[in-house]
């Protein structure tokens, strides 16, 4: 396995280059933010042979942490007579690294449709911030359809909450499994969604009990969000033009494959699509993005760490700089 460490002792991260640029850590030399987990089982599909499933393939390989879907997200399906797997190849592809120093990389790859995908990670050590800046190129000569977004996974606290500037609320077509506390594909007002069981539930609170969740945020007024635990906060910000959707994706003592149980992930996924039906269904609906020949299309993301909250976050800049709704007074 091909990792790069980046960063110093007071903040860093970990990159797995066989896995798409996958980050495993990061956070400060005593806590990683990401969830992350050492499972010697299920057993990983490239240590073994195929579960026969793209979705089970995929899910034998994670244990957490931060990938980047590309060309697909969500459900594998076929383009251009092309089969596409669940999440997209990018995150089960060994890049190629272009340049490197102790808090930058630079790595790119092919894709299985005519496109070229590059990726920056930018490490700020005293600012306890990372910014990730990507690209896509069409090398082919008739235009080319993508999706793509973010899949960091977080580690949070029962009871962390989440501010993000949305506004309506759907819950997955589908259960997501025995553990799901929201109702079968449903709507509401964020952050309240109707409850499986009668009562509203409040999916900006992460849960302290089993539950399972997949939600969309079709409808943001900013690209960012700040995850507040008890001891840490998360900042996130992010190009809106080219990830204007989130997935919020909850699971947390799932029984179901690979999870049996020992998880609990809270992932904000900055998406250019909804819901997570794959390209070709995103081609039907009108949310396809289209490169010509030769074009390229651009994004970031930046996440920074904050010890703590002086307010209710109003924003994220760029840079990861928190800024807060003025307070008050009687």
């Amino acid at each position: 396995m091909r990792t790069v460490r980046l960063g110093n002792d007071d903040f860093h991260i970990v990159i797995n280059l066989d896995l798409g640029c996958e980050i495993t850590y990061l956070g400060t030399k005593t806590r990683n933010v990401l969830a992350r987990y050492d499972w010697a089982a299920p057993v990983p599909a490239s240590l073994s042979t195929s579960y026969g499933d793209h979705a089970f393939d995929w899910l034998s390989e994670y244990r957490g942490g931060w990938q980047t879907l590309l060309p697909n997200a969500g459900d594998p399906c076929t383009v251009n007579g092309v089969p596409l797997p669940f999440h997209g190849e990018w995150s089960r592809t060994r890049v190629v690294v272009d340049y490197e120093d102790q808090c930058r990389i630079s790595v790119r790859s092919g894709l299985r449709l005519p496109l070229v995908g590059q990726r920056s990670i930018d490490v700020q050590p005293t600012n306890r911030s990372v910014t990730i800046r990507q690209s896509i190129t069409n090398i082919g000569g008739s235009a080319t359809p993508f999706v793509w977004g973010e899949h960091p996974a977080f580690a949070l606290s029962p009871n962390s909450r989440l501010h993000i500037p949305a506004t309506t609320v759907r819950s997955s077509a589908v259960s997501v499994g025995t553990r799901q506390d929201v109702l079968v594909d449903a709507a509401g007002f964020w952050p309240m969604m109707p409850g499986l069981h009668d009562a509203d539930v409040n999916v900006s609170i992460v849960p302290a009990e089993p539950a399972e969740r997949l939600c969309y945020l079709p409808d943001v007024d900013g690209g960012w969000a700040v995850l507040q635990d008890s001891d840490i906060s998360i900042a996130l910000s992010w190009d809106v033009a080219a990830f204007p959707h989130i997935w919020l994706w909850q699971e947390i003592g799932g029984e179901g494959f690979p999870w049996f149980g020992r998880s609990a992930i809270t992932a904000i996924e900055p998406q250019s699509s909804w819901p997570a039906s794959g390209l070709a269904a995103a081609i039907e609906s009108g949310q396809a993005q289209w490169l010509d020949p030769r074009a390229s299309a651009e994004a970031w993301i930046t996440v920074a760490l904050v010890d703590t909250l002086t307010g209710t976050p109003r924003s994220v800049d760029q840079a990861g700089v928190i800024d807060y709704e003025e307070a008050r007074h009687a």
